[in-house]
């Protein structure tokens, strides 16, 4: 199923790419995907830097970076959707870029509730055997 989107998704970017070729010419189109592939750059290399001194500074305080890290690497996605070519995926970049924050808050918390909670003692009940030296052998009869 992920292959058959992948591959509907290509599909229509393609065609989209063609439908706007016809109406505006190759040139220009041309010159949107260079310019949405250099804009695609600068935001990774704008929110790598800044995601990095968030994390930085975030564990100078003592705190987990979660939250800079997962912006961070929501804004390396949408360098990277930025760079691919195509509109529908110039359009998810600007999405991302838009709710980022909002994004970022959501898969944190959700993250959050999946972890263990670590702060209290975690007790397994059980027996064991030491299994590392044979038993004693018992005299024959005895």
């Amino acid at each position: 199923m992920p292959l058959l989107l992948l591959f509907a998704w290509i599909v229509l970017e393609t065609l989209l790419l063609l439908r706007l070729g016809r109406g505006l010419g190759g040139g220009v189109v041309l010159l949107v995907l260079l310019g949405s592939a250099a804009a695609g750059m600068l935001v990774i290399r704008r929110h790598g830097l800044g995601a990095l001194r968030e994390v930085r500074a975030a564990m100078a305080r003592g705190e987990m970076p979660a939250a800079a890290m997962m912006e961070g690497l929501l804004g390396f996605a949408a360098g990277m959707l930025l760079i691919l070519p195509g509109l529908l995926s110039d359009l998810m970049a600007l999405l991302v870029l838009a709710l980022r924050r909002r994004l970022a808050r959501q898969i944190d918390r959700r993250m959050a509730a999946a972890r263990p909670d670590l702060r209290s003692p975690v007790i397994i009940e059980g027996e064991y055997r030491d299994t590392s030296r044979p038993p004693p052998r018992l005299p024959p009869g005895g």
